[in-house]
């Protein structure tokens, strides 16, 4: 199952200091007292985010570090803009700050690659990659093999990934899923994908045991 919980931040710099709800997951496997004696740990998710114009990348590695991913993986896409390798040090610090808040071990985050690059370090991997041209639920999406320890959930930018971007993932074996109906923000993406893909992987643990 997955384990939500919710803490109230102050948020300070601003002209007027707000309050900010954070949600945070942690996956743990649920066994009855009366079924089998062990149960499998459910893989580990990585976040492919592209490249995003301003707050929504800090945004979105702070919750995607809150929700514990152990790698986030910034590339830059058709639609991204140009990024300075010179931003993983600020995104660094950003889930440093967010694994100390949280509790969660703090993800790996690298210089932003290119979609080949991406493409060519992930192709192997099983994945999942958010798309808006399809109506398939993420808690919707084909079982993966018992022993998968590593899945890959890609989020796009804003104007998405481009056809040939997705038709190149979807070749590839990763399975196009839809977050709903409307236009999300990045942020709001990667923790929609980050919390579903948790959702989907404990519900198959789940239907093994």
């Amino acid at each position: 199952m997955i384990v939500f919980a919710a803490t109230v931040a102050r948020i300070e710099g601003d002209e007027h200091p707000r309050l900010a709800l954070r949600l945070s997951a942690r996956p743990q496997s649920s066994v009855p007292s009366d079924g089998p004696a062990a149960s499998a740990s459910l893989p580990r998710l990585h976040l492919l985010l592209a490249v995003a114009r301003g707050p929504s990348m800090d945004s979105a590695m702070r919750q995607a570090t809150e929700l514990g991913v152990t790698s986030i993986v910034p590339f830059v896409g058709a639609h991204s803009p140009p990024a300075a390798p010179s931003r993983a040090q600020r995104w660094q610090r950003v889930v440093r700050a967010a694994s100390q808040q949280s509790g969660a071990p703090p993800p790996q985050v690298g210089s932003p690659v290119s979609f080949a690059q991406l493409v060519a370090t992930w192709d192997q991997c099983a994945g999942i990659v958010c798309a808006t041209d399809t109506s398939l639920p993420l808690v919707a999406a084909p079982p993966l093999p018992a022993r998968t320890a590593d899945v890959a959930v890609v989020v796009g930018p804003e104007g998405d990934l481009s056809p040939g971007e997705l038709g190149e993932l979807t070749g590839r074996g990763f399975v196009a899923v839809s977050l709903g109906p409307h236009v999300l923000r990045v942020d709001t993406a990667a923790v929609s994908a980050l919390a579903g893909a948790w959702q989907w992987l404990a519900l198959q643990a789940t239907k093994r045991t």
